[in-house]
């Protein structure tokens, strides 16, 4: 049976405001439990919402970005083949974050 490891992942809300488009960006770090990044990770964000879904790949150094996020209430999922996915609900974006 293969073990998996867990994945963290760190958030940052940055918030923007476009002309009457009220938006924010969401950045996060994918990172293994010793703290080491995990580039390649799929991470979804989905809008409770609406149900949109916004897909980006962390880059080398564990990164992921949001650069465009509506304000609105989000589910998060990071999945990593070898690791256990790490899902977290509920997290409200807001311009003025």
């Amino acid at each position: 049976m293969k073990q998996f490891k867990a994945i963290a992942l760190l958030l940052c809300v940055a918030g923007l405001t476009f002309a009457q488009n009220v938006s924010s960006s969401l950045r996060g770090v994918v990172v293994d439990p010793s703290g080491g990044a995990i580039p390649g990770a799929e991470c979804v964000l989905v809008n409770q919402g609406t149900g949109a879904a916004i897909s980006v790949t962390s880059d080398s150094q564990g990164n992921c970005v949001f650069p465009t996020v509506q304000a609105g209430t989000y589910n998060l999922t990071v999945k990593m083949s070898g690791f256990k996915s790490l899902e977290s609900k509920d997290i409200v974006v807001t311009a003025s974050q």
